[in-house]
């Protein structure tokens, strides 16, 4: 199944609750999904969390954490995200230095 809209198959409420899970997370006040923008290609989401913070605190290891465990709970949900492709025209120049395109 591709992800055809922000709001199917739950992705925001997925993406707050796995939140949730990491242990670094606090319960209160919950976590929330944001839809921040429209990027090249992409709908751009945050999730704001609120994390014990002390002197182990790594937030980005804590975000990538995250990140990776929303990726996860895509898959098992059958949800692809689509990535843009791009074609790439190959010239192919034979040994006497003309073009083989006419």
């Amino acid at each position: 199944m591709h992800w055809n809209s922000p709001r199917s198959g739950g992705s925001l409420s997925t993406r707050s609750a796995v939140a949730t899970e990491h242990p670094r997370t606090l319960p209160q006040p919950n976590p929330i999904a944001v839809f921040r923008d429209f990027g090249d290609s992409a709908l751009l989401f945050e999730v704001r969390s609120w994390i014990r913070y002390d002197e182990r605190t790594d937030r980005s290891r804590i975000q990538s954490d995250i990140r990776f465990r929303i990726d996860e709970c895509f898959a098992e949900n059958d949800i692809v995200i689509a990535y843009p492709q791009m074609d790439v025209p190959v010239d192919v120049v034979a040994a006497g230095g003309s073009s083989d395109r006419a």
